[in-house]
């Protein structure tokens, strides 16, 4: 049983100019062994990723199902910002994703997703894991769901669940601190012996 883990810590809080582009990454071979990703650097070089990813823009607040690919853009930014939509490197911790009401230097770009692309050649139930935690009270519930698609275009579809970790709010209209492991939770057999998959 091959096994997927990918280790995501979420800020909740809430400019810079980015450029509209898009790639997608090269696929990690699980033929080679299971994908983890356990760090991120804050001073990590812009225009780059952890290998296999990439961190996406969306261009307004979506609510699930919310992700258009079509619509987004890489990210470009550092990884050490205090402030505005943005990506940060927490080292050991992994990857913040902060949104906010207000876009990136008002071009109407929002954080989107972290997209991890996948060859599962001759491989079959493969399995996802994270964790996610709130690491800052805000007034507004954030969520993070898992998704995929059987190729590097077209339409994401939840993974059945859905797989979602959301913020909670509290009594005084302060998200929770809070944290969650999801998985190991199995992704559709669709996925399976396939070139190409993006899941995110």
């Amino acid at each position: 049983m091959k096994k997927i883990l990918l280790i995501l810590v979420i800020s909740i809080i809430g400019t810079v100019n980015v450029v509209k582009s898009q790639t997608n990454p090269a696929p990690f071979d699980l033929r080679k062994g299971n994908y983890s990703l356990t760090s991120w650097d804050s001073l990590a070089t812009v225009n780059t990723y952890p290998s296999n990813m990439i961190f996406r823009w969306i261009p307004l607040l979506m609510t699930a199902p919310f992700y258009k690919d079509s619509a987004s853009t890489n990210y470009n930014l550092a990884y050490n910002l205090t402030s505005g939509p943005r990506f940060n490197g927490l080292g050991k911790n992994g990857i913040s994703v902060i949104t906010t009401k207000t876009s990136a230097s008002g071009t109407n770009e929002f954080t989107g997703s972290i997209l991890l692309a996948l060859n599962t050649t001759n491989r079959k139930n493969l399995q996802v894991s994270w964790e996610s935690q709130t690491l800052t009270v805000n007034p507004r519930a954030m969520s993070l769901r898992l998704q995929y698609r059987v190729d590097s275009t077209g339409l994401y579809t939840d993974v059945p669940g859905p797989v979602q970790f959301t913020s909670t709010a509290g009594a005084t209209g302060l998200a929770a601190e809070d944290s969650l492991k999801i998985g190991p939770t199995a992704l559709p057999v669709s996925c399976e012996n396939q070139p190409y998959v993006d899941i995110f």
